[in-house]
């Protein structure tokens, strides 16, 4: 029989920085009945209501927040964990599942109330609780009609990547992906990278007249340029870069910022600039856009990879991408919203390295788990809730897609800006597919691959990567702390007397790998 669909949510006592919260409310929706459990064992009425249930249960944020209250009830068995988020646990007939890992973004992106969080405190949720049962009801309901509408048109899907490389392959003729073997994967993965973060210039500025430029949807964008194609990945190795098609390279080479660098010690990515000869590892998309802004000299070619087979995505593209803008343009935002993590989070699904994959098992606080053949550390303990997470390496060679067609699309990306970047006058930043200059030289469009205005930057303060406030002529302000929350003013401060700033957080962070805390940083220039 299906499972009955459900979501989930808790409200505890407001955040302080050093109290472990506990929920004093739950709130349980389904398509025809919502219910809650008030009080201090709210979570003991939750469990034991669903104790005879067949519940599909969503929680959003949940692998990171809400699941921990309920460990000392999840059954004693494998729990599906993905880049630290509890993302599946079973109670029962209960299966709990995280929608963050289907739908990455804040519930506010769709609909979220508001409430005052002090109405929440011990001594004041009892006058308040109609507005906070309210609140908790609303959560519960959003989360449903996303959770639900997303289901109904692509199916039950774990994550957001799952369900994105399955419409790609729907679009694609071929739908079986020829993976590759774990020596191929070591190959092609060394060329693959994130996106392009860079500081040009630190400092403060109050008198700017910088203007912010964003990539249309440059993802999507690249995957309509021709790229190692997964269904036939055949290649050939050779000494010679050829003239024209797809190839990875490696190459010793004076780059003056066009390449991206990895320290294979630390694992740090640079672009360097100094005129020092390195050993880059890149793709066809840079070099070449290396060569075209006179910013790349190769001295020798170490070896290339030449791809005998290529493809464009571009079924896949312009079947969602029309779809977004006339979402956005109807006012249709669940559909826009769907769209847009779909087209962001195809080509990344090629790039998962399944080497890495673990196995969890979850038992009782201080109880081993049987070896059966296998070598468990433990990964957490949580004394207060009855329980222990272990974990035992279980690598997956056969789950390996193909990192080459992640390498390529990424490095499309970080060619296109880069161009972009040198066609530019006093560039200040950049971040992935967004760029801070003056004398922008791109096209202004709606289009895929044409390029937003986001303001004009009157004031600018910037401590280093992912550490900035933009003041624009507006009043509004567009600021980064990574890491960290900082207010407008401490980056300000931070930025002009160039000082060290120590920023606590107070809501707690629940790790697998440290249990529950209170994040301390010092966040200075960089």
């Amino acid at each position: 029989m299906k499972k009955t669909l459900a979501t989930l949510d808790s409200e505890t006592d407001p955040f302080d920085g050093h109290t472990i919260p506990e929920p004093f409310v739950w709130g349980l929706y389904t398509e025809d009945k919502y219910i809650y459990f008030w009080g201090d064992d709210c979570t003991w009425q939750l469990m034991e209501y669903l104790s005879d249930k067949d519940y599909l249960v969503y929680a959003h944020n949940g692998g990171k927040f809400d699941f921990f209250f309920l460990l000392e009830y999840l059954d004693r068995k494998k729990l599906l964990i993905i880049n630290g988020r509890i993302t599946q646990a079973k109670f029962g007939k209960v299966t709990f599942r995280d929608s963050y890992s289907l739908l990455p973004i804040p519930l506010s992106a769709y609909k979220k109330d508001d409430i005052d969080y002090i109405k929440m405190t011990w001594n004041n949720r009892e006058e308040n609780k109609t507005e906070i049962l309210e609140y908790l009801y609303t959560d519960c309901l959003y989360l449903h009609e996303l959770v639900s509408t997303f289901i109904d048109r692509f199916g039950l899907k774990l994550t957001i990547g799952g369900a994105a490389i399955e419409q790609l392959l729907n679009s694609c003729e071929n739908k079986k992906i020829e993976r590759l073997n774990l020596s191929t994967d070591e190959l092609f993965r060394k060329y693959y990278y994130g996106g392009r973060c860079e500081a040009f210039d630190k400092g403060y500025n109050p008198n700017s007249n910088h203007t912010i430029y964003d990539i249309n949807s440059a993802y999507p964008y690249a995957m309509l340029a021709e790229h190692p194609d997964p269904f036939r990945p055949y290649y050939d190795v050779t000494d010679t870069i050829p003239d024209t098609g797809n190839y990875f390279a490696s190459i010793y080479a004076i780059s003056y910022g066009c390449l991206a660098y990895r320290d294979f010690k630390t694992n740090a990515i640079t672009f360097p600039c100094d005129g020092e000869i390195r050993k880059y590892n890149a793709t066809n998309w840079e070099i070449t856009a290396g060569i075209d802004t006179g910013t790349l000299y190769i001295v020798s070619v170490d070896s290339v990879i030449v791809f005998r087979h290529t493809i464009a995505f571009g079924e896949f593209v312009n079947k969602f991408y029309p779809e977004k803008k006339k979402a956005k343009k109807d006012g249709d935002k669940i559909t826009e919203l769907f769209v847009k993590l779909l087209l962001n989070n195809a080509y990344g699904k090629f790039a998962v390295n399944s080497m890495n994959y673990k196995d969890f098992i979850l038992t009782n606080y201080g109880e081993i788990p049987p070896r059966n053949g296998k070598q468990y550390a433990i990964e957490s303990a949580w004394r207060e809730y009855n329980a222990d997470i272990y974990s035992t390496p279980a690598p997956d060679e056969d789950k390996l897609l193909n990192v080459a067609v992640a390498a390529s699309i990424t490095g499309y990306v970080r060619a296109y800006l880069w161009r972009h970047i040198n066609a530019a006058t006093d560039v200040i930043y950049c971040d992935t597919d967004s760029i801070v200059c003056r004398n922008f030289a791109g096209t202004i469009g709606t289009e895929l691959g044409d390029w937003k205005n986001e303001g004009t930057v009157s004031e600018y303060y910037i401590g280093g990567k992912k550490l900035y406030a933009f003041v624009l002529s507006d009043g509004t302000v567009k600021k980064a702390s990574k890491g960290s929350r900082l207010k407008v003013n401490e980056i300000i401060n931070l930025v002009i007397k160039n000082k060290t700033i120590e920023w606590h957080n107070n809501a707690p962070t629940f790790s697998l790998s440290s249990g529950v805390n209170f994040l301390s940083r010092k966040i200075k220039m960089t």
